[in-house]
């Protein structure tokens, strides 16, 4: 697959930079999880689902103004259904690895989009013989740096490939999501601070 030898060339190159230029960074987002309509054994169930996203990441420089962002989330998602006369109490917990280009558009405003890949199945269902194991999102971020450590974020994604219905229950096909960066390592401070 080009998008795992796309992951392995940028942490090979990662590797190459040296420490002082990376930044390491953790986020958390909230948000929801929709799709436009979901059917299950011909009945039409309710298309969105909270979900949370937390994880730990990179930013690579490459020039002054561009760079690239990589790093492993976790994504929760829930759902309560009523199905008749049954109440189902979904939970999905998918681990997600995402790959994106950002630009800084002015001094505390950086855009980015790329690809991510997250698995579909549980994790205890996992079986490299059957289909639908891992799903292709294109993904679309924008940051506000709030200080040299502290960035809000408004994050979008959406499937690229068709999902099973089935899947969809608790993990839908879009995501729209808004949280907080914190920057463990900032060596480059971007903003300089105000007096």
């Amino acid at each position: 697959m080009w998008f795992k030898k796309g992951i392995l060339i940028t942490l090979l190159f990662a590797s190459f930079q040296s420490y002082g230029q990376l930044n390491v960074f953790v986020d958390g987002q909230i948000g929801l999880g929709f799709q436009s309509k979901l059917m299950i054994d011909n009945k039409e169930l309710g298309a969105s689902v909270l979900s949370g996203r937390l994880g730990a990441g990179i930013d690579i420089p490459i020039k002054e103004k561009i760079g690239i962002e990589t790093g492993i989330y976790a994504m929760h998602s829930r759902k309560t259904y009523e199905f008749e006369g049954y109440r189902m109490n979904i939970q999905k917990l998918k681990l997600q690895i995402p790959l994106l280009v950002r630009y800084q558009l002015q001094e505390r405003i950086k855009i980015g989009a790329g690809f991510s890949v997250q698995n579909e199945r549980d994790f205890e269902d996992m079986n490299i013989d059957q289909g639908d194991i891992f799903r292709l999102n294109a993904m679309i971020q924008g940051v506000y740096q709030l200080n040299e450590k502290w960035h809000l974020m408004a994050l979008g994604q959406f499937a690229l490939e068709e999902t099973a219905d089935v899947y969809a229950l608790a993990a839908p096909k879009n995501y729209l999501q808004f949280g907080v960066r914190f920057m463990i390592i900032n060596p480059k401070k971007e903003v300089k601070n105000e007096k």
